[in-house]
């Protein structure tokens, strides 16, 4: 199977995702002993949009994830990784979107969580009743109906939406290239002063956006995630 980064991210989704009268989660993904599940899908943290086809297609983040606790990961998806420079380039978009996403006010979680729902099924404008009418069905409900949680989180609880984790993700059947390990604990001034190095066109937009952002001094611990064809998650090591 070949599929594109985009197909890759609705499979995924499709897997973890069930619905009916009801949103549930069916399946997360245990990433370091924290079990995960969606937040959102092609969040524009920037442009505070999710990308669809009809209204537009900014910055995206691949995907968030959130665990039990309420802690986030950010994902940032690409079909292979086959060099240094381009787990680079990858490493830099994702520090983009944790940047802008720590902007975001935490209750947009709810309506981004409802808006990646919308597009991932085709329901952009619906008719009608809306399951979202329905407050079981907002994202902390969902979240505790999947952990089996005595109460849902609380907005209240979140002071921004920094994640605490970047997910550097792979295609089934693709590997990064040797040696990327060292990347899991960079900086995104330590990103940025090693594209610096490599110099060339290739590079420049990925330097540049990373630039914007670096005065901010972010650090985040980085995971990098291949999948297996059977969609089961295994952590670089």
């Amino acid at each position: 199977m070949n599929f594109t980064e985009s197909q890759f991210q609705t499979i995924l989704c499709h897997t973890m995702f069930s619905y009916w009268t009801s949103v549930e989660i069916k399946n997360g993904l245990n990433i370091n002993g924290r079990e995960l599940i969606p937040l959102a899908r092609e969040y524009a943290a920037k442009e505070d949009e999710v990308n669809d086809w009809f209204s537009g297609w900014g910055r995206g983040i691949d995907l968030l994830l959130i665990d039990r606790t309420g802690k986030i990961s950010l994902v940032e998806m690409k079909k292979e990784c086959t060099s240094r420079a381009a787990l680079l380039r990858q490493a830099s978009q994702a520090y983009e979107g944790a940047y802008y996403l720590s902007k975001v006010k935490p209750e947009r979680m709810l309506s981004m969580f409802e808006e990646s729902f919308r597009v991932l099924f085709g329901a952009v404008n619906g008719r009608g009743e809306s399951i979202f009418d329905h407050p079981k069905n907002q994202i902390f409900e969902v979240h505790k109906r999947f952990f089996k949680l005595a109460q849902p989180l609380v907005l209240d609880k979140f002071k921004d939406l920094m994640p605490t984790e970047l997910i550097l993700s792979l295609n089934p059947g693709s590997s990064f290239p040797d040696g990327s390990a060292s990347i899991k604990n960079m900086s995104a001034e330590d990103i940025l002063r090693e594209l610096s190095s490599l110099g060339g066109n290739d590079n420049n937009e990925s330097y540049q956006r990373l630039k914007e952002i670096c005065n901010s001094n972010i650090s985040i611990p980085i995971t990098l995630l291949e999948f297996a064809f059977s969609l089961q998650p295994n952590v670089y090591s």
